[in-house]
């Protein structure tokens, strides 16, 4: 049995240094990212000396309960069951390199990371859940936060999926607790929270990448989905007593169009440094790719989480139902994919000229986002152009391309 966390093993190896990567794009530049700049070469396990605590070994074996329940009814459908079990359980190890390179390349391979998006989803959906339930306000989030914590655990308690989760625990706890605070200073407790137990993520490249696309959607998305929904007004000259089913609906799938198209335009905004920067590439045909398979996701993770609460009850031909329309769900998510990234201007090779301009652009993002909630945008700050002005200075002076 290979070696588990929170064991204690002896291990007879030779320990070398990483080798020099001159690009500063491959998984070795990942690892010193991360503060890891040795290696254990040709190593060997001698003995356990202390096993896995029991909420360790729990975990082990909820982790296969539930992918044993999402391979239900897909055990034909290796390619579509390596997409599924990358996007609810985080196990990108299982995707292929051909669907590794075509969703990074349209800026959609954050949807296999359990981090923001999946926390958020299952978060929502736990939420449902205890709402049909009526449990009272105040149980149901700390109920509901006790679950979350359990599904990140299980999941491999990722640094991204516990950023993602003190992001939401502190902004559930202001709101069911009725505290006094607003989504910034929750994201800003978060923050702190994950830099007091780990003060090395300050200088990692997922901690950058989400705290900016976060406050980049808090500062400028929330105000800017508000004022395009507020403009939203199809029907203005009907009175709403007058309003039809079809005038509700056209109403109400604008507004979620609109929001989603301002939330999609201000991640593109916040996201393209970090893009060129660690992974080299420009795409900004990921504005439109996420604005079609981010909701596609968010479906897949759905049907997943009712897949395993079906699962776990004992209701086997449910749980198989809704894989099935999550791998109906992955199947044209995978097209989009693979045939959206061979379009023309999808994505560019792209790098900074300088290594120190990548954490630089970030922070003048940032910068620029927090100054702009700060003037509150259209009154004192002229408009939401200041961001896309920023953007334009980085990719004109700072970027090469080809």
């Amino acid at each position: 049995m290979p070696p588990q966390r929170s064991g204690r093993y002896l291990v007879r190896g030779v320990i070398e240094p990483l080798p020099p990567d001159p690009t500063g794009k491959g998984f070795h530049a990942y690892l010193e990212n991360l503060g890891i700049r040795q290696r254990l070469a040709r190593a060997q396990v001698v003995r356990e000396v202390r096993p896995p605590g029991w909420f360790q070994r729990f975990c082990v074996m909820a982790e296969n309960r539930l992918e044993a329940i999402l391979r239900q009814g897909l055990d034909k459908q290796p390619q579509t069951l390596s997409l599924y079990l990358a996007m609810v359980l985080g196990e990108k190890a299982v995707l292929s390199t051909e669907q590794q390179n075509a969703f990074m390349r349209s800026g959609t391979f954050h949807i296999f990371s359990i981090s923001g998006l999946h926390v958020a989803a299952i978060a929502t959906a736990i939420h449902l859940l205890f709402k049909l339930l009526r449990l009272p306000r105040r149980p149901a989030v700390a109920a509901g936060l006790l679950v979350l914590w359990l599904y990140v655990q299980i999941t491999g308690a990722s640094p991204p999926a516990m950023r993602a989760y003190l992001m939401i625990a502190f902004l559930s706890a202001s709101q069911g607790f009725r505290l006094p605070g607003n989504a910034l200073a929750a994201l800003a407790a978060a923050a702190l929270t994950t830099l007091l137990l780990d003060p090395v993520q300050l200088f990692s490249t997922g901690f950058q990448m989400s705290y900016s696309v976060v406050v980049a959607l808090v500062a400028m998305g929330r105000p800017l989905a508000e004022k395009w929904t507020a403009a939203w007004k199809p029907f203005a000259l009907l009175p709403p007593a007058d309003w039809r089913w079809w005038h509700k609906v056209g109403q109400n799938r604008g507004h979620w169009g609109l929001m989603a198209c301002a939330g999609c335009w201000v991640a593109f905004l916040a996201s393209v440094p970090s893009g060129i920067g660690y992974f080299g590439l420009f795409s900004p045909g990921s504005l439109l790719a996420n604005l079609v398979i981010v909701p596609l996701s968010s479906v897949a993770i759905g049907a997943g989480f009712v897949s395993l609460l079906v699962g776990l009850a004992g209701l086997a031909p449910l749980s198989v139902a809704c894989n099935l329309v999550a791998a109906l769900t992955l199947t044209v998510m995978d097209w989009l994919a693979r045939h959206g990234a061979g379009l023309p201007g999808a994505y560019f090779p792209a790098s900074f000229a300088r290594d120190w301009m990548a954490p630089a652009s970030l922070v003048l993002m940032t910068a620029v986002m927090l100054a702009g909630v700060a003037g509150h945008w259209a009154k004192r700050y002229g408009g939401y152009w200041p961001p896309v002005a920023a953007l334009a200075l980085i990719l004109v002076c700072w970027v090469r391309f080809g």
